[in-house]
C-alpha cells in the first residue's frame, strides 16, 4: 500500500520485539547482535552473534531485567550474556538456580556453603 502511494521501502529495518503490554522484550537483535534491553528499550549489554555463538543463543537476558527492580543490596550474579549464573550465593550459602533464578533442588547436591561453592555441579 505504501509503495503505491509513491514512498519508497527500506527492508532492511528490523522492528523491535515487543511484549504484549508495550514494552521492548528483554532481548532485542540485528544482523551482527543480540542485545539485553530494559523495558524501554536501553541497551544493558549485547553479544555478537557470530563471535559468541553459544552465548548469543542461550540467551534470555533474565538476570539482568531483575537486578533493574531487585531493591536490595543482594543482587544476583548474571552472565555475561543477561542469563543468571547457574551458581548463586547469598548469606554465605550457594544454590544451584535455573534460568529464572529459582533454586533447582533442596538438597546438600545443590546448596552448599560460599566457602564449598567450587563443589557445587549446576
Amino acid at each position: 500500500m505504501y509503495k503505491d502511494d509513491g514512498f519508497d521501502l527500506v527492508f532492511s529495518y528490523t522492528f523491535p520485539k515487543c511484549d504484549l503490554d508495550g514494552s521492548y522484550q528483554a532481548v532485542q537483535e540485528n544482523s551482527t547482535h543480540k542485545i539485553c534491553v530494559d523495558k524501554e528499550g536501553s541497551v544493558l549489554t549485547a553479544v555478537d552473534k557470530i563471535e559468541n555463538k553459544t552465548l548469543a543463543d542461550a540467551m534470555d537476558c533474565n538476570c539482568l531485567r531483575a537486578n533493574l527492580i531487585i531493591t536490595s543490596v543482594e543482587k544476583p550474579t548474571c552472565e555475561v550474556n543477561g542469563n543468571y549464573s547457574p551458581i548463586q550465593c547469598r548469606r554465605g550459602t550457594c544454590r544451584c538456580v535455573d534460568n529464572n533464578g529459582n533454586q533447582v533442588c533442596k538438597s546438600s547436591v545443590c546448596e552448599v556453603a560460599e566457602i564449598d561453592r567450587d563443589t557445587l555441579k549446576c
